[in-house]
């Protein structure tokens, strides 16, 4: 029997590797169209979160249409009393976040301080002040936005009710405090000025601002103005905020607590808000100054130019 051989048949053509200048090519392509999509899957998901923040202020503005049918009245803005700022001992003096509570599926939040009063109360401020409510939380910020004080945590809130021009400015320039100046123009009163009601609303339901979002530092500093509970903030900025001045972007807060008093968000486009007949707008950081003053009041009486 022969040998059997085997014989290696050499490719003609055997592959080529990559050249390094060729990968270099590749490596910069993908960067390119990397570079290209970043910003179209970031401004998708702004637009995601920028849908879900109207959506919690379209279930607040309901929360608010809702209280008003069982009331007939608009739910008050909150009072420091008796213990002075943003700590009251009666319920009843709570903030309109917190009344809003039952009309935003949160009866068992709203049911933890009902009824209760002396230290029974205090203790169970504890649970009330930190639990989150997703509804009051702008997803283009930090979500759930948690202040410690005093190794207690508080849960604060996006979203600020429309005092009208409760912080003004007095003869020589300077902003008057928010307690000093009590507008009787706006939808969410301190409680002392009495009820509002829809016939109050003058200048029409569709033509008033009743609820946006406020400024706060973009850095998540609390300082003044969001430093609050929702629940419990008294007639505070925490949850009130005045057409004394345009509305910003967050990036635009100096930490200065005359600053913190104004309305604001972190969109790029402007703030969203919900008027007093439930719809939601997208309002522009652009928009004049008398005009947003003219939508922040309910009974001036001055025709509403586009906004």
């Amino acid at each position: 029997m022969g040998n059997v051989g085997f014989r290696i048949v050499g490719l003609k053509n055997p592959p080529r590797a990559f050249t390094l200048v060729e990968l270099l090519v590749v490596i910069a392509i993908i960067g390119i169209l990397v570079a290209l999509l970043l910003p179209a899957v970031q401004a998708a998901r702004e637009a995601a979160r920028r849908s879900q923040c109207s959506n919690n202020l379209k279930q607040i503005g309901i929360g608010v249409l809702n209280y008003y049918a069982n009331h007939q009245r608009f739910p008050a803005a909150g009072k420091d009393y008796p213990r002075g700022c943003c700590n009251s001992t009666i319920t009843a003096h709570y903030s309109w976040l917190h009344k809003l509570l039952p009309y935003i599926e949160q009866q068992n939040v709203f049911d933890i301080v009902s009824g209760l009063e002396g230290s029974e109360l205090d203790n169970a401020n504890a649970e009330l002040y930190a639990t989150p409510i997703s509804t009051y939380a702008c997803p283009t910020r930090f979500g759930y936005r948690t202040e410690n004080r005093l190794f207690v945590p508080i849960q604060r809130t996006d979203y600020a009710a429309c005092n009208g021009m409760a912080r003004c400015q007095d003869k020589e320039g300077n902003d008057r405090t928010i307690n000093t100046m009590l507008d009787m123009s706006a939808i969410f009163m301190h409680p002392n000025l009495g009820v509002v009601r829809a016939a109050h609303v003058t200048d029409g339901l569709s033509n008033t601002l009743m609820i946006s979002e406020k400024q706060i530092d973009p850095d998540g500093k609390s300082g003044l103005g969001d430093n609050e509970p929702y629940s419990n903030a008294g007639w505070d900025p925490d949850i009130l905020r005045s057409a004394h001045k345009l509305p910003q972007q967050d990036n635009e807060h100096t930490l200065n607590p005359n600053s913190s008093y104004r309305f604001g968000s972190s969109h790029d486009s402007g703030i969203i808000a919900v008027l007093a007949d439930g719809s939601v707008h997208l309002i522009s950081y652009d928009i004049n100054l008398h005009v947003f003053q003219n939508l922040c009041r309910r009974d001036d009486g001055n025709p509403l130019e586009n906004f």
